[in-house]
């Protein structure tokens, strides 16, 4: 049967009470009085250390944040989809170009939210032609894994999962925890050359490090071009007809004075054409 840690204080303060009464009553315990004295301040040291410890470990237990809540959305959706070849065959794959040059169009853009409070809202669309995806943020730019996220959102909601390229990404959705990748020649070599390399924590670290980012150089990743805030894309894709203006009222007389003046240049047109055929009568 083992005590509650809440009880190691009560147990101190009960000893030290005891070894008072006990030196109070017979000089002779003194012996006794020290025993329980220290022992009791020695339970009482472990038990707040225990509980400084357990604080300190709670505190480092690290709280997601709305950033890292948000860049996880889409995820498991796009896994399930991608993992049944039925839906991915039948339904969240389109190839066809007339479906893809539609996307540029504004009833086809993707509104998200993000996890900014100044900059709040994102649209984006996929561009054919260039064959990236174009977007439009409230103010200033976003990085890589939000606008990755957004995409894996685009690409469901328009059924066209194809369009989705970051190899990491489609990587760890396809892997199926139940196999165990085995790796290639190449990456077996590549490891024992790690292994016979000097055993300096430094150097090994700056290999790894270089290799990493090697392999980060070759990995393909989603195209994104920022196309400017939300008030380029109310000019780029204006939401209201430019205004009309309606026509102003004419009075008679200036209605007359027109009519006049047409009368009169129809006049002069009529004499500039006649005269060229009064010279050849002349001339025969």
């Amino acid at each position: 049967m083992t005590l509650s840690k809440r009880l190691y204080p009560i147990i101190g303060i009960g000893c030290g009470a005891y070894g008072v009464y006990v030196i109070a009553t017979n000089w002779h315990w003194r012996f006794s009085l020290l025993t329980y004295f220290y022992g009791g301040l020695g339970l009482t040291i472990f038990y707040l250390n225990n509980q400084y410890q357990k604080r300190i470990q709670d505190s480092e237990i690290k709280q997601p944040t709305p950033f890292d809540t948000f860049v996880q959305n889409h995820y498991n959706a796009m896994k399930e989809l991608l993992l049944d070849e039925d839906k991915m065959n039948t339904s969240y794959q389109n190839s066809d170009e007339d479906y893809l040059s539609t996307l540029k169009q504004k009833e086809n853009h993707y509104t998200s939210d993000l996890p900014f409070e100044y900059n709040s809202s994102l649209i984006m669309f996929y561009h054919d032609k260039e064959e990236c995806f174009h977007y439009y943020t409230k103010c200033g730019d976003v990085t890589y894994p939000v606008l990755n996220t957004i995409c894996r959102g685009y690409v469901i909601e328009k059924k066209c999962l194809q369009l989705f390229k970051d190899e990491g990404d489609l990587t760890s959705m396809k892997k199926d925890d139940d196999i165990v990748e085995v790796p290639s020649e190449s990456e077996e070599e590549e490891e024992e050359k790690e292994e016979t390399k000097s055993s300096v924590f430094y150097l090994k670290r700056f290999h790894q490090k270089k290799k990493k980012q090697k392999k980060n150089k070759d990995k393909v990743i989603n195209k994104f071009i920022r196309k400017g805030n939300v008030e380029d894309y109310d000019v780029d894709y204006r939401t209201a007809p430019l205004k009309q203006y309606a026509p102003k009222p004419m009075d008679y007389l200036s209605f007359k004075a027109i009519t006049e003046a047409a009368a009169a240049q129809q006049i002069l047109e009529a004499d500039s054409d006649a005269e060229p055929e009064s010279d050849s009568e002349t001339e025969m």
